[in-house]
């Protein structure tokens, strides 16, 4: 939970504290998450997810829920946080598209220079020349997809607590 902007979900619900708590831990439990830390009945914070996943409410999060009473009601607030795992994930993915890109554009340009000054055996380096351009130009493509999915996904993370708090009564 240590990034420096992280979205807040925040709702009223017309129970008192310890009902509520005991309604949330149980649909907690029922969407699978596994309980990290918890402090009945003020907090509770749980993991769900999948690191290799591309829904925003699927992927890898840390999910805090804070309780307080207000009068006869209780007041959630849940902040969302992505996991070490799932950032690393990203950062090795996308580090690795990279050094493969840089590598197939490396490829392509000596191939390039080969066929421009060996006359001899252009048609044999042209055909695999022109698949190296339609493949590099995919992985940029793909590369540029993957950038657009993390990025959607990052901003989207607080959907799994905005569903949970949406089934509180």
């Amino acid at each position: 939970m240590k990034e420096p902007f992280f979205p807040q979900v925040a709702k009223i619900v017309s129970m008192d504290i310890s009902k509520t708590y005991e309604e949330l831990k149980k649909l907690l439990l029922e969407n699978k998450c596994r309980i990290v830390e918890e402090e009945p009945p003020h907090k509770i914070i749980v993991e769900h997810g999948w690191v290799f996943t591309t829904s925003p409410t699927k992927i890898e999060k840390v999910v805090a829920f804070v309780l307080t009473p207000v009068e006869s009601k209780t007041r959630i607030v849940a902040a969302t946080s992505l996991t070490t795992d799932y950032k690393n994930y990203i950062a090795y993915s996308l580090i690795l598209n990279m050094i493969f890109l840089i590598y197939m554009g490396m490829i392509t340009y000596f191939l390039s220079e080969l066929s421009s000054k060996l006359s001899v055996v252009v048609s044999n380096v042209g055909s695999e020349l022109y698949v190296l351009y339609i493949l590099f130009f995919a992985l940029i493509v793909l590369t540029i997809i993957e950038v657009a999915r993390t990025i959607y996904a990052y901003w989207k993370r607080s959907s799994f607590a905005e569903n949970i708090l949406k089934l509180l009564p």
